[in-house]
């Protein structure tokens, strides 16, 4: 005996229903609302990390500010020439005079310097 035939293939399936123009406002809307809701909380927790932070925001560029001019006093406004430390106070920073002198002694010895008698 033969085999018997094969079935037939299912039937397609039904095309989708078309869009329902109430049904696309009402997600639109749905989609709105989240982004809505998700914004402000974003915004609100920016604004708590920005509060929270700014004291040490302000500490740091106090820090900064008196390293800058804690520098310049040392160096002066050379712009990171350190040989410009000609303008150092002996009396405010005695150590700094101190390597100043020594460095112009140096350069006597070497025959580089002005040799004072």
């Amino acid at each position: 005996p033969a085999p018997p035939p094969p079935p037939p293939p299912p039937p397609p399936p039904p095309p989708p229903p078309p869009p329902n123009p109430a049904d696309d406002e009402e997600e639109e809307k749905e989609e709105d609302d989240e982004y809505d809701e998700t914004r402000d909380e974003y915004e609100k927790a920016a604004d708590d990390l920005k509060d929270d932070t700014g004291p040490y925001k302000a500490a740091r560029d106090a820090y900064v500010a008196a390293v800058s001019s804690y520098t310049k006093s040392l160096y002066g406004a050379g712009g990171g020439n350190h040989n410009a430390s000609d303008t150092v106070d002996r009396e405010a920073h005695p150590y700094e005079y101190e390597r100043k002198e020594e460095g112009e002694a140096e350069k006597v010895e070497k025959g580089e310097g002005k040799r004072t008698e």
